[in-house]
């Protein structure tokens, strides 16, 4: 019998160094910024069902995490049913004004799916189809190879036009008859409907000028809106500023800092792939052409709290609402009260689901009717869907359980949708009390 003794081998100085950058990196992410940041003085506000207890609790935890350092606001809607409606924190930080219930935020592009509900009540009352061609409703648009471009190619973000070759100036947007002479002259940089690249703003226009063209009355996009929905089922929900005495209850917007970043790519290293997919990217790319199409809707600068870009009635980035009349919103919508069930049936699964190489984001989304789409997490063969928005502005709609969720906050976060912790978490835990 032969008697050997293991020697561990011992640990080298890279590896020991790597071990302690990656202990150093938890306990700055999950210690140092909740107590430099953290706030356990915020008071909350609202109401929720006590099955939703840990929904509420995560949302104060947000707080005492350093994750919110504004304001932010949740609601939860259940078979139609307002079961969570909570804030807390403050809409206007530095004058320490603080967030109410009737606070509204911008919802940047989840604000999307509140232009493309205008033409699903258009296609409802049986004046368009989503296969329709645009020229039949707006003959002009038909130059430089748009003339095949279906309704349903712009709500997938197949429409070929991400960004215009020419600047778009204030004064166009403004104007709205040259926003819409120069898409009328743009030449789309892919064939229509032969792939997709996320339309930042430009979704909004295209969207405004089919739905003013339909709509007997020839409304824009933002009175549309307001006259169909809004004004109708009484929710304080708008697409741009309605009247400027609103602007006192809009929150004021925070950006990100660096801070923000490394916490968040400690706590998800999956945030190195975003950010190298971003970084990545040349100012002659899809996504840098997006981002220098206009200089007046500036993110660092945060121009979006100023009351004269809050007046434009942006369909693709421009909606305000409260986080519980936005879900009432779309509870309205899954339980058939804006559009017949029939169509909302449809509505519920993507048109554009096979995978492609997204020209503006770079990786694939499942798309349909202004939405985006996801597989359900419980159900095989389901769809939840619904939209992001910059900053993690986030609504949720789950057919299956009548569920809608929306998360909305001024302090805005270095990502959003899937990488955003302090509302994946919230809505992990309402799947879990329902």
């Amino acid at each position: 019998m032969f008697f050997f003794k293991v020697v561990p081998k011992p640990i080298s100085n890279s590896a020991l160094t790597v071990f302690v950058l990656v202990f150093l990196c938890q306990i700055f992410a999950y210690f140092i910024v909740p107590l430099i940041r953290g706030r356990n003085d915020i008071v909350f506000y609202g109401y929720y069902e006590r099955r939703f207890e840990t929904a509420k609790t995560l949302f104060e935890q947000n707080f005492k995490d350093g994750y919110e350092k504004g304001g932010a606001a949740m609601a939860v809607f259940h078979n139609g049913i307002n079961v969570v409606n909570i804030w807390g924190g403050h809409a206007d930080f530095k004058k320490k004004k603080l967030w109410t219930q009737n606070t509204r935020t911008l919802l940047f592009s989840a604000s999307k799916p509140l232009s493309a509900l205008c033409l699903a009540i258009l296609v409802d009352k049986g004046l368009l189809k989503w296969t329709d061609r645009i020229i039949e409703y707006w003959p002009e648009y038909g130059q430089n190879g748009k003339e095949n471009t279906t309704i349903q190619h712009v709500l997938t973000h197949q429409a070929g036009l991400p960004y215009l070759e020419n600047q778009i100036e204030l004064e166009d947007v403004i104007s709205r008859t040259k926003i819409f002479k120069l898409i009328e002259e743009a030449t789309p940089i892919w064939i229509p409907g032969t792939a997709s690249g996320y339309h930042a703003l430009t979704f909004g226009w295209l969207v405004e000028g089919i739905v003013q063209r339909v709509d007997p009355l020839h409304r824009d996009l933002a009175t549309f809106f307001d006259d169909q929905i809004s004004s109708k089922f009484g929710l304080d929900v708008s697409i741009g500023l309605r009247k400027d005495a609103d602007f006192e209850r809009s929150a004021v917007l925070q950006q990100a800092d660096i801070i923000d970043y490394i916490r968040d790519t400690i706590v998800d290293p999956r945030m190195l792939v975003m950010m190298a997919g971003y970084y990545s990217q040349g100012s002659e790319s899809v996504l840098g052409k997006v981002e220098k199409n206009q200089n007046w809707l500036n993110m660092e600068e945060l121009t979006m709290n100023r009351i004269e870009i809050q007046r434009l009635g942006l369909g693709a980035s421009n909606g305000l609402g409260t986080a519980r009349d936005v879900a009432e919103l779309f509870s309205l919508f899954l339980n058939g009260s804006l559009i017949s069930p029939q169509l909302v049936e449809q509505m519920t699964r993507p048109t554009l689901d096979d995978w492609h190489w997204e020209k503006t984001i770079l990786y694939p989304i499942m798309k349909g009717y202004g939405f985006f789409y996801d597989y359900h997490p419980q159900e095989n063969g389901k769809y939840i869907f619904g939209h992001p928005g910059y900053g993690c502005q986030s609504i949720h709609i789950d057919p299956h359980h009548n569920l809608i969720v929306v998360y909305l906050s001024n302090g805005l976060k270095s990502t959003t949708s899937h990488l955003c912790r302090p509302y994946q978490r919230i809505l992990s835990s309402v799947y879990t009390s329902l």
